[in-house]
C-alpha cells in the first residue's frame, strides 16, 4: 500500500508488518497529498496546492518510481476528487468545484480533455467501474452524477424535507461511492451541524427518485462521518469518524451498526478496501490494516506524519485470514429475509410442540397419577375431622352459632334472658 501525508511526501508500506520500503516527494509548505488512485502499474498524486503528479511504479518495490507526468494549473486549487477514467484519462476535481479530465498516456499526456464546473465547494468526487460517469457533491453542493463523455449532469439529487422547525436541513457531504457493480446506486457521508444536521448515511437510487430511499442517522453517534468505503458485494459499508471511530454499516438493515475496527486515536482520514481487509489511515500518524470479517487489527505503522490518503496496491501480499470462513462479516448471505423470517417461525413451531408435549407427559406419568390420589385422600380426611367435632359438640348441648352472629361475651348479663334478670334481683 502507498499512503500520503500531510508534508507532500508518499510511502510505500508493507502490510504484513508496517515497513515502510521506500518514500518519495519533497516536503514542502502546501504540498499535502490528499488523494492517491492507481490502476495496474500507474499511481496518481493530488496536492493541497492544486498539482497533479503521474508517476509508474517499477518492478522492484524498493525503488522510488519514476515521475511521467506533473501537471500544474494556476487556476486550480486544492485536488478533492482524483480517478483513473480507463487506461488513458484522470478526472482531476478540486474544492472550488471545477471538474477535469486529462490525458495520462500517449504524447498528449497532461493536457486537459475535457472541463466542467460543478459549483459550490466540493469535498469529493468518484468515478463508478465503467468510467463513464462521476459524482460529485460537499458543502451546499448536491450530490450530482456526471456524464463524462459529454460532462453534463445527467441527475441532481433533491434535498430531504425540512427539520420541525422547518429549516432546510444543511448539505454537507464528505464523502461518496458508487456501489460495486451498480452504478445507479450512490451512498454518501455527511458531516455534522448541531441541532440541524446529525451525521447522516444516505443510500440514493437514481432509477427510483431524487431523495435518498435510505437514511441512517448518526449510527457511530453524534460525531461527522469523515471517509467512506464499500465492500465488494455493495451490502455492507465502512464508515470513519472525526474522532477516529471505524465501523461497519449493514445498508441492507437501515445502516444498522455490524461491528467497530479498533485502534485509531484520531480522526479518519481514508478508507480503502481489498476482498479481506480494510486499510485506513488517521489523524495519529497510523496507517492500519484490519481483517474485514473478523476486525482484528492485523498490522500498524507509525510513518512520523500525518496521513490523509491510502491506495491499495493490486497484487498486494496476501494474508491469511483467522476465522475467515467461520464468521461472516454481516451475517448470512444464503438466505433472504422470507427464508430467515419462515425459518424463525418453524423454530418457534417446533419449540412450542416440544413444550405441550412435555406436559402431556407429565400429566399421564404414574407420578401425576399418585399426586392427584394423595391431593383427594388429604381431602377426605379433612372433611372426617370436620364431623367428627360437630358430632362431638352436638353430643355435649353445645349449640353451633349461627354464622355471623356473635356469642355473647363471659361476665355480662344478657337483658333477653330471664334467669339473669331473677339472679341480678337477688343481687340487690
Amino acid at each position: 500500500m502507498i499512503c500520503g501525508d500531510d508534508t507532500g511526501l508518499c510511502k510505500r508500506v508493507t502490510d504484513i508488518d508496517g515497513r515502510v520500503v521506500v518514500r518519495w516527494g519533497e516536503q514542502a509548505r502546501g504540498a499535502a497529498v490528499h488523494r492517491l488512485c492507481v490502476r495496474k502499474t500507474t499511481l496518481a498524486c493530488g496536492r493541497a496546492d492544486g498539482s497533479v503528479d503521474v508517476y509508474e511504479l517499477l518492478a522492484d518495490s524498493s525503488a522510488a518510481p519514476a515521475r511521467a507526468h506533473s501537471h500544474v494549473d494556476e487556476g486550480r486549487v486544492q485536488i478533492s476528487g482524483l480517478a483513473f477514467c480507463g487506461d488513458e484519462r484522470l478526472l482531476v476535481a478540486d474544492v472550488a468545484g471545477r471538474i477535469e479530465v486529462l490525458r495520462v498516456a500517449g504524447g498528449k499526456s497532461g493536457e486537459s480533455a475535457a472541463v466542467a464546473q460543478a459549483g459550490g465547494h466540493t469535498s469529493q468526487v468518484r468515478v463508478d467501474s465503467s468510467g463513464s460517469l462521476a459524482a460529485s457533491s460537499g458543502h451546499d453542493h448536491e450530490l450530482r452524477v456526471w456524464d463524462l463523455a459529454t460532462m453534463a449532469v445527467t441527475w441532481k439529487a433533491r434535498n430531504v424535507p425540512e427539520d420541525m422547525v422547518r429549516l432546510a436541513v444543511p448539505v454537507w457531504t464528505t464523502d461518496l461511492a458508487f456501489s460495486p457493480g451498480t452504478p445507479h446506486t450512490l451512498v454518501t457521508v455527511s458531516g455534522l451541524v448541531e441541532q440541524r444536521l446529525r451525521a447522516e448515511v444516505r443510500v440514493y437510487d437514481v432509477r427510483v427518485g431524487r431523495r435518498p430511499t435510505m437514511r441512517s442517522i448518526a449510527p457511530l453517534g453524534d460525531i461527522a462521518l469523515s471517509a467512506l468505503a464499500l465492500t465488494v458485494d455493495g451490502q455492507c459499508a465502512l464508515v470513519g469518524t472525526a474522532k477516529g471511530e471505524l465501523g461497519l454499516l449493514d445498508l441492507r438493515r437501515d445502516g444498522s451498526l455490524v461491528g467497530s475496527y479498533k485502534g485509531a486515536g484520531g480522526a479518519i482520514t481514508a478508507i480503502e478496501l481489498d476482498s479481506s481487509r480494510v486499510y485506513s489511515t488517521s489523524l495519529d500518524r497510523h496507517v492500519r490494516v484490519h481483517s474485514l470479517r473478523t476486525r482484528k487489527q492485523q498490522t500498524s505503522a507509525y510513518l512520523k506524519q500525518r496521513q490523509f490518503a491510502v491506495a491499495v496496491l493490486p497484487g498486494g501480499t496476501q494474508q491469511a485470514d483467522e476465522g475467515a470462513d467461520a464468521q461472516p462479516y454481516y451475517g448470512p448471505d444464503d438466505l433472504d429475509d422470507n427464508a430467515r423470517a419462515a425459518s424463525t417461525d418453524a423454530a418457534d413451531a417446533d419449540a412450542v410442540a416440544g413444550i405441550l408435549d412435555r406436559l402431556d407427559r407429565a400429566l399421564d406419568s404414574p407420578a401425576a397419577d399418585e399426586d392427584v390420589d394423595e391431593a383427594r385422600a388429604a381431602a377426605a380426611r379433612s372433611e372426617r375431622k370436620a364431623a367428627k367435632r360437630q358430632r362431638a359438640a352436638t353430643s355435649q348441648g353445645v349449640a353451633t352459632e349461627p354464622a355471623g352472629k356473635p356469642r355473647a361475651a363471659k361476665g355480662k348479663a344478657d337483658p333477653k334472658n330471664t334467669s339473669s334478670k331473677k339472679t341480678a334481683q337477688r343481687a340487690a
